[in-house]
């Protein structure tokens, strides 16, 4: 059937926006009468965006002051609000789908009768529960508005059942039946086509968003034990440079001056895409030793490759890691804990690395196109036919 959707986003290089537009370009392939319309907050960020019809942009107002946040965010508000109201006066949008508060709000609004809103949750913009951030009024209000979005929007999708989990736990009041799992999609670019190239040293990799709270500090400290007895080692940390934590880049370059592991570390900063593939399937491990996930589009895309993970048991990792082999999930963030993890899985002989390997592929298959059409076919027919 042929739809219209309209798409409100923030353009931040990262797996959430990956992984939506994923999403929608295959949907649109499936359903080739069907189109996409763009409204976003413009960073220095610069996707791809052929699949959209139409696309306008606008500048977001940041809070830096103290006391600037609610009426920066009124601010903002109403400047999506207006853009919606002009798109759906122009077009026959039947849903809108956003993935953070501000937008969500401003198109429950003004959705009306036709236009269906869902969220596509990937993760909380308030993390101060997990003491990443400083819990102050700030938080609390994007808390509050959070729960509100996810409340009023006429369906939430989430990628994983632990996403569905989590929203259900901070908002006892949220209908259970408006959740709907559409898993994250792995094209077939990555699945190993080949043997993996021998380089004749343990490669570990770190990819994805270069946030503190993903842990990369703590495996640089371990890597720097762990060369201590293989002097060989490579950590490569593959990164999109656009959306880093400010000071991050900074801080982990001192550290790994400090800890004299430059000669062993390999920076890769906004890889293009067949780069990032060669990363992962010229790796023997990739580390993600986060506080916070729901589903990592890095650690599907490394198991397609044929590399397995070691990671924290959040999100969905602990399904997936528990499936893959449970000896490489690790039970906290902390330095010492990840090379014991290193260890462990270097110590295990070539041949079961190599099988952990097929499993890995195997496993990632799970999370095809087809699959997540399906489900997202679900959600259209039942909050809209």
């Amino acid at each position: 059937m042929k739809y219209n959707f309209l798409v409100l986003a923030e353009l931040t290089e990262g797996g959430e926006w990956v992984a939506l537009t994923r999403l929608y370009e295959a949907f649109k392939a499936a359903n080739p009468g069907s189109n996409f319309y763009l409204i976003a907050f413009k960073k220095k960020f610069k996707p791809d965006l052929k699949l959209f019809r139409e696309k306008s942009f606008l500048k977001k107002i940041n809070s830096k002051g103290r006391f600037t946040f609610l009426p920066n965010n009124v601010n903002n508000f109403l400047e999506v609000r207006k853009q919606i109201k002009q798109t759906l006066k122009q077009n026959n949008i039947n849903f809108i789908m956003s993935a953070d508060y501000l937008t969500a709000l401003s198109a429950i609004s003004v959705s009306g009768k036709h236009a269906k809103v869902i969220f596509t949750f990937h993760g909380t913009r308030s993390v101060s529960d997990l003491g990443i951030q400083k819990y102050n009024y700030r938080q609390i209000f994007t808390k509050l508005f959070e729960k509100f979005s996810w409340s009023f929007s006429n369906a939430v999708i989430v990628p994983s059942l632990y996403a569905k989990q989590y929203l259900l736990t901070n908002n006892p009041l949220l209908n259970p039946k408006k959740i709907y799992i559409v898993q994250n999609i792995v094209t077939n670019c990555f699945y190993s086509r080949n043997n993996k190239v021998p380089v004749g040293r343990h490669v570990i990799l770190y990819a994805g968003r270069l946030f503190e709270y993903k842990g990369v500090l703590n495996l640089i400290k371990a890597f720097a034990k762990f060369i201590q007895t293989n002097s060989k080692a490579l950590l490569f940390v593959v990164y999109p440079s656009s959306s880093a934590e400010p000071g991050m880049e900074r801080k982990m370059i001192s550290l790994i001056k400090h800890l004299g592991v430059k000669k062993n570390t390999r920076i890769k900063k906004d890889p293009p895409k067949h780069n990032l593939i060669q990363y992962y399937k010229n790796s023997d491990v990739l580390v993600l030793p986060s506080k916070l996930e729901n589903s990592p589009l890095v650690v599907l895309e490394s198991l397609a490759s044929g590399t397995p993970v070691i990671g924290t048991p959040v999100g969905n990792l602990k399904e997936l890691l528990g499936k893959l082999d449970s000896t490489l999930i690790l039970k906290n963030d902390s330095p010492e804990e990840i090379l014991l993890k290193l260890n462990t899985f270097f110590s295990m002989p070539t041949n079961n690395r190599k099988v952990l390997g097929k499993r890995s592929i195997k496993l990632a298959k799970r999370f095809s196109e087809a699959q997540a059409l399906a489900s997202f076919g679900k959600v259209i027919k039942n909050i809209y036919l």
